[in-house]
């Protein structure tokens, strides 16, 4: 009978543990994002959106696209993320950072943030959640001609 008991323990221990770890489903309604996001491009012409969902329990975890930016636009990249503020980093070709809506000094999030483009080229943008963990969101990408 210790056997028996044992070896059910050591299942639900197993059961358990493998729960804890694995990765947890972020329910994303695109759409309440989408229409949220969209009134933050005003003045610009829409040019992409991106659904971003994040799950799981690591932390750190982030979302990389990508875009031709062209030299004399101005462009509008917007984070909006359900009940967890969402990050967006904007990157050069060199993968050098340009700018985030997130102030780490102040730890002040911004609804979008605006890039007047020098160079023509491929710029990366990296959206990631607060703290690291899962979320769901939409970011817009706007732009307009100077």
């Amino acid at each position: 009978m210790n056997k028996v008991v044992s070896k059910i323990l050591m299942i639900f221990s197993f059961v358990v543990l493998a729960s804890a770890f694995a990765p947890q489903t972020v329910d994303c309604d695109d759409e309440a994002f989408l229409d949220e996001c969209a009134g933050q491009i005003a003045g610009y012409k829409f040019l992409k959106a991106n659904k971003i969902s994040i799950s799981g329990a690591k932390s750190g975890q982030a979302v990389e696209l990508s875009s031709v930016f062209s030299n004399g636009s101005t462009y509008t990249l917007t984070a909006c993320g359900g009940g967890t503020n969402m990050i967006v980093t904007l990157f050069d070709r060199n993968r050098k950072q340009i700018m985030s809506n997130y102030n780490k000094n102040t730890k002040k999030f911004y609804p979008s943030i605006n890039y007047k483009c020098t160079a023509t080229g491929v710029y990366y943008f990296k959206y990631e959640f607060e703290g690291g963990g899962a979320g769901c969101g939409v970011g817009i990408i706007g732009f307009k001609q100077n």
